[in-house]
């Protein structure tokens, strides 16, 4: 079995489910109708610290409403794209074609965890998702520095 500081420092491949990972997995209404997301702080941050590692980043969701705001938040401010997988195959088959023996996936929900054991990558996930069977839980919690937390543990492993 991989401790979690072996995988960290043998990744080179992250996969990323944005809602509940890089967000609170909540999605917001303003009082004028607009639909929005609360993104954690310093993924900008986090972004770079995995790109001078050589760490390569593919974010997917299956949230179509929230979709655009993901595409927006992540492309236009981290000139990141975003995989949209509208069911569970479409995920599977996205993350079997960039997969490598030292990939990882970052998740919440129980989509994640089916991936995960189909696939065979190991699967980490905030504290706040104690529900699902991950291998690591990390301390912090989705949408609160999570994602910037696995990011900061990456690059101090390389």
């Amino acid at each position: 079995m991989n401790t979690l500081k072996s995988l960290l420092t043998n990744v080179d491949t992250l996969f990323i489910d944005v809602d509940g990972t890089i967000t609170d997995g909540k999605a917001y209404v303003s009082k004028s109708g607009h639909l929005f997301k609360s993104f954690e702080p310093k993924i900008g941050t986090a972004i770079s610290l995995l790109n001078s590692v050589d760490v390569e980043l593919f974010f997917v969701t299956n949230g179509i409403k929230g979709y655009d705001i993901s595409f927006q938040y992540l492309h236009t401010m981290n000139n990141q794209s975003i995989f949209l997988a509208k069911n569970i195959n479409e995920r599977i088959n996205y993350i079997i074609r960039y997969a490598t023996s030292n990939s990882i996936l970052l998740g919440d929900s129980f989509i994640d965890e089916q991936v995960s054991k189909e696939l065979h990558i190991p699967l980490i996930s905030p504290a706040n998702k104690e529900d699902i069977d991950s291998l690591y839980t990390l301390d912090t919690k989705a949408g609160e520095g999570f994602f910037y937390d696995i990011a900061s543990k990456i690059y101090k492993s390389k």
